[in-house]
C-alpha cells in the first residue's frame, strides 16, 4: 500500500485540487482504488467530490485517535491507550 499525503499549513495553495487531480489520475491511469480522506474540519474535499457534508453521518474527528489531534506520547489519548 502506498501512501500520499497533500499537506501545507498555509491555506489556498491547491492542496484539495491537488489530492483530487491525483486522486482520479491514479484511480484512471493506473487503474487502483484510492481512498480520498477529508481531514479538513471545513469539508472542502469532501463538498468538491459532490458530497454533502452535513448528510454524513460520521465524519474524521468521530473516527481519528484523539478526536483528530495529533498522537503524541505526551497527549492523554496516548497515554491512555497504550
Amino acid at each position: 500500500m502506498t501512501v500520499i499525503a497533500v499537506t501545507n499549513q498555509k491555506g489556498g495553495v491547491g492542496k484539495t485540487t491537488t489530492a483530487i487531480n491525483v486522486g482520479v489520475l491514479l484511480a484512471k491511469a493506473a487503474r487502483r482504488q484510492v481512498l480520498l480522506v477529508d481531514s479538513d474540519p471545513q469539508g472542502t474535499l469532501t463538498r468538491q467530490l459532490g458530497i454533502e457534508v452535513r448528510a454524513l453521518r460520521v465524519n474524521f474527528v468521530d473516527v481519528s485517535p484523539a478526536g483528530g489531534a495529533p498522537r503524541t506520547p505526551s497527549s492523554p489519548a496516548y497515554t491512555a491507550s497504550t
